[in-house]
């Protein structure tokens, strides 16, 4: 079972590191960096709490995770949520500055965020193996 992991809030202010680096230390578990913001795909067999506890323990500083299910990534993928969509409804431009996600989310919620870009969720796609062998997944509203 593939794992994917998100770091949120890295690699800016204080909290920097070298993805690249972090996955060579991680070989063991067959880990593979998708670029600077901290993701990961996790090949090897382990379960989430010890991955936590296995990045935790290499990171310089304290970082907030999520981990999935590699399966669940690819689901998402093969939908194509955004075929035509250039910005998601609802999000615009205030004045200069962007409505930033994570943000709204993290006050909404009352939980930490993180987001990707939608090329990046592509590459996890990729990655995975094929999206469009993945079974789509059902809409629920909540």
């Amino acid at each position: 079972m593939e794992l994917v992991v998100f770091l949120c809030g890295v690699n800016v202010g204080s909290k920097r590191f070298q993805p690249t680096l972090l996955a060579r230390e991680l070989s063991h578990l067959d880990a593979v960096n998708l670029g600077a913001a901290g993701t990961f795909v996790i090949r090897g067999a382990l379960v989430r709490s010890a991955l936590r506890d296995e990045f935790l323990r290499r990171l310089p500083f304290s970082a907030h995770l999520m981990i999935c299910q590699g399966r669940d990534i690819a689901r998402l993928v093969a939908t194509e949520p955004f075929p035509d969509a250039t910005l998601p409804a609802g999000w615009r431009h205030l004045g200069r500055s962007f409505v930033e996600p994570n943000g709204i989310v993290e006050k909404h919620c009352g939980v930490r965020a993180t987001t990707r870009n939608w090329n990046t969720m592509v590459r996890l796609g990729e990655l995975l193996g094929s999206a469009k062998e993945a079974p789509p997944v059902k809409a629920s509203h909540r």
